[in-house]
């Protein structure tokens, strides 16, 4: 379609029965086994969201955000596949500036999502932990935090509005990692709820 041609640089009469998928937009995972039309078919489960990149017609790299789907026909057989791609640079270049913004940032700074489990930290808060910051991602903050922090952030979550962020100032301690020889340190820290989207 259209912005499949502006997406790549390729006219639709340049493409139609003249080129594979692999040939059009060259992602990392084409001819391998994570091309996300072949695991839409083999596993016969749609995948949705998937962040990749693409190259247009100049060898430029997009990052786009891939939709795949099989296509059966009336008994049920897998008969092909369906890909929608959407660019998401805009996306990219923000996610980028934040990282930036936050790596600057000299304090450490920790984002968990509605489940309690970390989605963000940065250079910092890896350093107070002792760990990489990406090996904070997915963990729970109640292996993280001391009690008096998992008190105030339920505190939050139930007060939480859809109209103002819910915030607290406090001063605790976090406990060393267990290898460390650092003493308890007492951090000043502020906890903030608030509502992005429906969670």
């Amino acid at each position: 379609n259209a912005q499949l041609e502006g997406l790549t640089g390729y006219r639709a009469d340049e493409v139609v029965n003249k080129m594979t998928c692999a040939e059009l937009l060259r992602t990392p995972q084409c001819h391998t086994p994570h091309c996300t039309i072949k695991q839409a078919m083999k596993y016969r489960k749609p995948l949705a969201g998937l962040r990749r990149s693409v190259l247009d017609r100049e060898g430029r790299r997009i990052p786009v955000a891939l939709h795949a789907s099989m296509i059966t026909d009336a008994n049920q057989n897998v008969i092909g596949g369906f890909e929608a791609i959407r660019d998401i640079t805009s996306v990219v270049e923000a996610d980028e500036k934040i990282r930036m913004i936050t790596e600057l940032a000299q304090q450490g700074i920790l984002m968990a999502d509605e489940h309690r489990r970390v989605i963000f930290a940065n250079s910092k808060m890896g350093e107070i932990f002792e760990q990489h910051r990406d090996e904070l991602i997915g963990r729970g903050v109640k292996e993280l935090l001391p009690a008096q922090h998992l008190a105030i952030i339920d505190d939050l979550m139930l007060q939480l509005d859809q109209r103002h962020p819910q915030q607290m100032l406090t001063c605790c301690t976090i406990l060393p990692a267990k290898t460390s020889v650092q003493e308890y340190r007492a951090f000043e820290t502020c906890i903030i709820a608030s509502r992005v989207g429906r969670s």
